[in-house]
Formats: C-alpha cells, structure tokens, sequence
C-alpha cells in the first residue's frame, strides 16, 4: 500500500502535462479500482476459511454439551473452573426446550441411533492398540455424507453381557486423514480423522465388543462406523 502512495505522486507529477493529464488520471483510477478489488477477494476467502473453522470449533463444543450428562468426565469439560455449574445450566436451558436437539439422557447408543443409509459411508473404526497393560488407543475416521462434512463427535461405546452398545467416550477433536480426502475427492473431509486413548477400568473386563459412532449435533443422532473391533 505505501508504494501505491508514491505511484500516485509520479502519476500526479506527469498529469501537470496538459497533454497527458486526463488518461493519466484515467488509467490511475483503473489500476487503483483493481488493486482494491484484489485486495478485498483476498480479504473475503482468508473471511470465509475462517468463518468455516469457527463452525467446525462450535459444533464439537456442542458435542460436548449434548454429552454431558453421559460423559461427564470427558477432556472437553475440563475448565478453569469445575464444570458443575455449567451442567446445571445445560440441563435447565434443556428442560425449558431452548436446546435443540436437547440432552443425551441415556447411556445406550440405540436411544439416539441413526439411520444409516446404506449407500453412504459414515467412516470405519481402524484400530484398537495397546500401549501397556491398562492403556489403549482407537483410532479411525468419521464423516457425515449427508451434511458434506466430518463428524462433529465420534462416540465410542462397549457391548454389555445383554447385547446393548454403552457409551463411555466422546471425541471432539480432528486429525487430518489426507488418504480419506483423496479417496472422496473432497477437501472438506481432510480433519476426518480421530484418535481416543482409554484404560481398561472404563469397560468391562474380557473380550468386548467396541463401536464408533459418528455424532451429528444438529440432528442429536449417531451413525455407526465400519468395523467393529475386540
């Protein structure tokens, strides 16, 4: 911008020419008008990239609510302050009907279970594995095809000895999986990824069953991923 300022003082110096003053001023103002028309269309992609990041951010903070009266020891409640009160609200706000979808109330994953589509593909649960003899790491990908955009939660819950899919984790943050972005041809699905460490107090003991769940916030519903792991 600060050369700009002496471009104008050499065009305004060579205008003194009768001659040549009036397509000086002419050409000026086109080159003028177009800088700041390159200027403001880069301005309002860096706008709109951000106003993208801030939504993702905001709807696995809402992952978070939704939860928290089911997971409410999870990573993404732990504040300054101790998140009891914000439980107490959440849950107030949710009986007066101002959140929408409100509370997960229920621990069993079939109470708020998508429909899957099947032509669609809502990710897949690649792995389980051990760190040492109480730690273990799960990792996948999840998206939701219909909102053409990653998951913004990914629940994880264990098979009971009555065959019900209990949830004991939520997980909000994203790892970028070039691999699924490619394989869709879609930019947007590059944070697809997740990854979850948990001990073995927080399921049961033996051979369990493990499932994910791609959680959709606006709609309160969780859709299964591919594979399930044991």
């Amino acid at each position: 911008m600060v050369s700009l300022v002496y471009l104008l003082a050499i065009f305004w110096q060579l205008a003194s020419q009768k001659n040549v003053q009036k397509k000086l001023i002419k050409y000026a103002s086109y080159f003028l008008v177009s800088i700041l028309i390159i200027l403001h269309f880069k301005t309002t992609i860096n706008a709109v990239e951000r106003m993208s990041d801030r939504r993702a951010i905001l709807l696995q903070s809402k992952a978070c609510l939704l939860m928290i009266n089911v997971v409410p020891q999870d990573e993404c409640l732990v504040t300054k302050r101790s998140p009891e009160p914000l439980r107490k609200t959440a849950n107030i706000l949710d009986k007066l009907g101002f959140l929408q979808p409100g509370l997960v109330k229920s621990k069993n994953i079939q109470d708020i279970a998508g429909e899957r589509q099947t032509n669609l593909i809502y990710g897949y649960f690649d792995t389980v594995n051990q760190i040492d003899n109480r730690t273990y790491v799960a990792n996948g990908w999840a998206i939701l095809p219909e909102r053409n955009e990653v998951a913004d939660g990914v629940i994880l819950t264990y098979e009971n000895t009555e065959g019900e899919d209990i949830i004991f984790k939520l997980i909000n943050q994203r790892m970028p999986r070039p691999s699924v972005r490619e394989y869709f041809d879609n930019s947007v699905y590059l944070d697809s990824g997740w990854q979850k460490s948990f001990t073995v107090e927080e399921i049961p003991q033996g051979g369990v069953k493990l499932k994910a769940w791609a959680f959709d916030t606006e709609t309160g519903k969780a859709f299964l991923l591919n594979k399930t792991q044991i």
